[in-house]
């Protein structure tokens, strides 16, 4: 499995950065149990039944961040929704059958450093879309 190490805010093209941060925001706003928690180049949303992430909004840039173990799955600069598929939320999360979850193609799974071992499916946030909906999506299951 391939895994990218993200690089830092700074080094990311501006609007990346801004998508990435109003996602963020939004989830918050509607979380009530564990904030979101924000890291270098990606955000974390943590269940608060199990501590683990659950999801990651992840920016992918070429020639930012690190990627380990290739080839990478990403292939298009910009930002991304990752969605855990293993540990303990990952199942719940796969059995959720939240109607967003058909946007992760099945084949491809990518780890993000420091935790190689955690496996996340994802789908990138095209321009134009709505981030009501996918804060809302991120928000339910990082309660699974």
């Amino acid at each position: 499995m391939s895994s990218y190490q993200t690089g830092r805010f700074s080094e990311y093209v501006a609007e990346f950065v801004d998508v990435a941060g109003r996602l963020a925001n939004l989830i918050q706003q509607r979380q009530t149990g564990k904030p979101v928690v924000r890291f270098e180049g990606s955000y974390s949303i943590v269940s608060p039944n199990s501590s683990e992430t659950s999801a990651k909004i992840l920016i992918f840039q070429h020639g930012v961040g690190r990627i380990n173990f290739g080839p990478l799955a990403l292939r298009n600069d910009g930002v991304y929704v990752m969605v855990r598929r293993n540990g303990t939320v990952g199942p719940a999360v796969q059995a959720s059958g939240f109607a967003m979850l058909s946007r992760l193609d099945p084949r491809d799974e990518i780890g993000v450093a420091p935790k190689h071992d955690e496996q996340f499916g994802f789908f990138p946030v095209m321009a134009g879309e709505n981030l009501q909906q996918i804060a809302g999506f991120l928000a339910q299951i990082s309660f699974l």
